[in-house]
């Protein structure tokens, strides 16, 4: 039956293993064989034929992201959340956008799995990359959830997420004159972030 999965995948990599794919299909051909590796639940057999796909310059159908999620699939958080980084920082080194559902996606996995140092890494990458002010609330509250904190670290982070709760609600007031305060904005969104590295540097050292 052709249309089952299983007689799919192998009929795929048995094209594949043969050395007969014309070379502009290779890539096309393992992102196939590994979303279908992938649906099966076969996640590191998934990892390896989208590894492939994009060794073979493959990126459409965001094959990075299905091998992060193959990842959390198995419960491997901490190795999940070492490979989304890399491809973030390759993908910035080349000019590229890193997509913010990885972050989200990222953040929600290290919450789940209770890791302080994951979920303080991704929270940082995610108000760098795209700060907007949901994701600014969404990185503090976790970083506030999963940091055991002393008083004036505790003190710290709630005056941050006041403060950037304010500042967003003032920049929603003042959207007719926006050009001429985006400097400011950014400036004190700047300064946002140093003070939550900040924050996050001092839970390192603790």
């Amino acid at each position: 039956n052709l249309s089952d999965p299983v007689y799919q995948r192998r009929g795929l990599e048995l094209m594949l293993a043969s050395g007969k794919t014309p070379p502009e299909q290779i890539g096309m051909f393992n992102f196939f064989v590994g979303n279908l590796a992938y649906n099966a639940g076969d996640h590191p057999a998934a990892r390896a034929a989208l590894q492939a796909a994009l060794d073979a310059g493959y990126t459409e159908n965001d094959p990075r992201g299905l091998i992060i999620e193959s990842y959390f699939q198995q419960e491997l958080i901490a190795e999940g959340l070492a490979f989304m980084k890399q491809q973030a920082d390759a993908l910035v080194a080349a000019g590229g956008e890193v997509p913010e559902i990885w972050l989200l996606r990222g953040l929600q996995r290290a919450y789940d799995a209770d890791k302080p140092a994951e979920a303080n890494e991704v929270a940082r990458m995610l108000v760098h990359y795209h700060p907007t002010q949901q994701n600014w609330v969404r990185s503090l509250q976790v970083v506030n959830a999963v940091n055991p904190l002393e008083a004036p670290a505790q003190l710290g982070l709630y005056s941050l997420m006041r403060e950037t709760q304010d500042r967003w609600e003032r920049l929603g007031r003042a959207r007719a004159s926006v050009p001429a305060n985006t400097g400011e904005f950014g400036q004190r969104l700047d300064a946002a972030r140093q003070r939550l590295e900040s924050i996050q540097s001092s839970l390192a050292a603790a």
